[in-house]
């Protein structure tokens, strides 16, 4: 997960974002995840999703078109 200190007047908890990656480690896109957040905090999806699409993964040339997964981003004081 990635950890994201923030200060006392930003709301506090665990965004999970949907990815969809291209063989090449490229975010195609992201999408927040209800399931395993913790709070649905207008703010910290917009932050989360903007992360997640500057994220690049392992390319996989010989891997499938896209593959899908799922990053936690947690907001602690």
């Amino acid at each position: 997960p990635y950890w994201v200190g923030i200060d006392k007047h930003t709301p506090l908890g665990k965004i999970v974002i949907r990815v969809t990656v291209d063989k090449n480690g490229n975010v195609t896109s992201a999408d927040f995840n209800n399931q395993g957040s913790t709070t649905n905090d207008a703010y910290l999806i917009q932050l989360s999703i903007a992360a997640a699409k500057k994220i690049k993964f392992s390319p996989s040339p010989t891997g499938a078109e896209e593959q899908f997964g799922t990053v936690p981003f947690n907001y602690t004081p």
